[in-house]
């Protein structure tokens, strides 16, 4: 299973993120800081070692996990190719 996981906070860019659902509005950015502190704290309930990294205002969708890689105890790493133009 999985040891370790690497996370972005959400920068307050992200309301002028990539939306495939327009209609639901921009997303609460403090309600988006209270869910990824929630979230981190039960990636480490589970057990895993969890490095956050700072927000990055440049890019907006840089929190959500379409902009994965796996890392294989190798030391290769597996990058996903983001359905979005914008992300790749």
């Amino acid at each position: 299973m999985f040891k370790y996981a690497i996370v972005r906070r959400p920068s307050h860019s992200l309301i002028d993120g990539i939306s495939q659902t327009p209609e639901m509005g921009k997303p609460d950015y403090d309600l988006a800081l209270q869910q990824h502190d929630r979230y981190v704290e039960i990636l480490r309930e589970c057990g895993l070692e969890v490095t956050v990294l700072e927000a990055n205002e440049d890019y907006p969708d840089s929190v959500f996990i379409e902009d994965n890689a796996l890392c294989t105890p190798r030391g290769v790493a597996i990058l996903s190719r983001p359905g979005a133009e914008s992300r790749r």
